[in-house]
């Protein structure tokens, strides 16, 4: 199982990377579950991430970049958008890949993209899991990742059981994608997470220090939590 950590600033990609994390994942914690850094941000980010290590950039909801969409964006092997307000199953694919097309049209090279269920979707109003893992093998996408829109709401399986997540995995990994679990998790989930097969550890306030996603990423931390994943050496 890999550790994808959520990073906000380079030195914080630095302490994930000391700490052993497998991907970096770019974001803004303070706009949204997904929100999307500044340019700048991810160009400092790029720079210090080797291209040994994958890099991920969080783009925000569907809806935000149909109205503000970035005019180039640095190279990356994953990009992820929420889908927050798109509970329309007869349009909210056309909307959401739309807006994958013209980010690929400006990158400098192919990434992949990574579908995105809110465990809390009738919160915020975004597909169901089902309809979401659906329009992720319609679309081509390289895997599904499982998350929490409100991060007040609880964690993941505060939202979806086992018995709700198993069926979902094996059926996204039997149609060949990768399987992230992420919303607020921590050291307590990896064995709820190892059982379930899950290819991805995702975290952000897990790394940081205190526990709190508003604080700054820890290596120690990252440390433990990579040495308590199945893989480990």
């Amino acid at each position: 199982m890999k550790l994808l950590v959520s990073v906000r600033t380079a030195e914080e990609a630095c302490a994930a990377l000391a700490g052993g994390a497998d991907i970096i994942d770019v974001k803004d914690p303070a706009a949204g579950a997904l929100g999307m850094a500044s340019p700048q941000t991810l160009t400092a980010i790029r720079a210090v991430v080797p291209d040994s290590i994958s890099l991920s950039l969080a783009l925000g909801e569907v809806i935000e970049r149909e109205q503000h969409l970035p005019a180039s964006l640095p190279r990356s092997d994953f990009a992820k958008l929420g889908l927050a307000g798109l509970n329309d199953p007869s349009h909210f694919q056309q909307r959401w890949v739309n807006i994958r097309q013209q980010v690929d049209a400006n990158a400098p090279s192919p990434r992949r993209w990574i579908a995105v269920v809110y465990a809390d979707h009738r919160g915020c109003n975004a597909p169901t899991p089902e309809t979401v893992l659906q329009a992720a093998c319609a679309t081509h996408c390289a895997g599904l990742l499982f998350d929490t829109s409100d991060k007040q709401s609880g964690h993941l399986w505060s939202h979806l059981s086992d018995s709700q997540l198993k069926p979902l995995i094996i059926e996204a990994q039997a149609q060949g994608l990768l399987v992230a679990v992420a919303g607020r998790l921590g050291l307590a989930d990896i064995p709820a997470a190892a059982s379930l097969g899950v290819d991805i550890f995702a975290v952000r306030s897990a790394a940081c220090v205190g526990g709190s996603r508003d604080g700054p990423v820890c290596r120690h931390a990252v440390a433990e939590l990579r040495a308590q994943l199945p893989g480990s050496n």
